[in-house]
């Protein structure tokens, strides 16, 4: 099924079953949406969160993998990648292990906030082929789609494109900066 016929609301799936029954046929699974979105892309898949996880990236491997090996390159938009042993980096390497981290890493390009910067890009979004796309609470990790309740929109494709702009205008801009090689360090 399409990613774009998931439109709507989105929650996280542990703590949907909690709400009333008229809420739970609003919100659907926030974690099986961001997966067919990962696994969506042709073209391009752009991936933006300030936190990541190991457990977070090593579920989502697969279907980012499946993204890479069609042809997408994936451009992911973090925080610090300063810290050697900081989860971020963790994270990254973890998402490049094995043969479908081998797929992806050749199609990765990873971007992190410069000094012209002065705030954390703190948005969550996946955006798949300047089509379709999701804003909302969830970082990628683990507890983000486990533990926490976290929120999220389908996007629109003028929406997606509008942010897939927004993005190359802060890379143009140097306000945020090509970090591939800082993550493998």
């Amino acid at each position: 099924m399409p990613a774009t016929q998931n439109s709507g609301l989105f929650c996280t799936w542990a703590h949907r079953q909690s709400l009333p029954p008229e809420l739970r046929t609003e919100l659907r699974d926030l974690d099986h949406f961001v997966r067919l979105l990962c696994s969506s892309a042709t073209t391009n898949l752009f991936l933006v969160a300030p936190y990541l996880s190991s457990a977070g990236l090593e579920g989502l491997r697969a279907p980012i993998a499946a993204s890479a090996q069609r042809g997408a390159w994936i451009r992911l938009v973090t925080g610090n990648l300063d810290d050697r042993n900081g989860a971020n980096r963790r994270a990254v390497r973890t998402l490049v292990e094995g043969p479908e981290g081998a797929l992806i890493r050749r199609r990765l390009r990873i971007l992190t906030a410069t000094e012209k910067l002065p705030a954390l890009i703190h948005a969550k979004i996946v955006l798949a082929d300047h089509k379709q796309g999701y804003l909302g609470s969830a970082n990628l990790s683990q507890s983000a789609m486990d533990h926490n309740f976290e929120l999220g929109v389908a996007l629109p494709p003028e929406q997606v494109r509008s942010l897939q702009s927004l993005l190359s205008f802060f890379e143009a801009q140097g306000l945020i900066t090509y970090s591939t090689e800082k993550a493998w360090g």
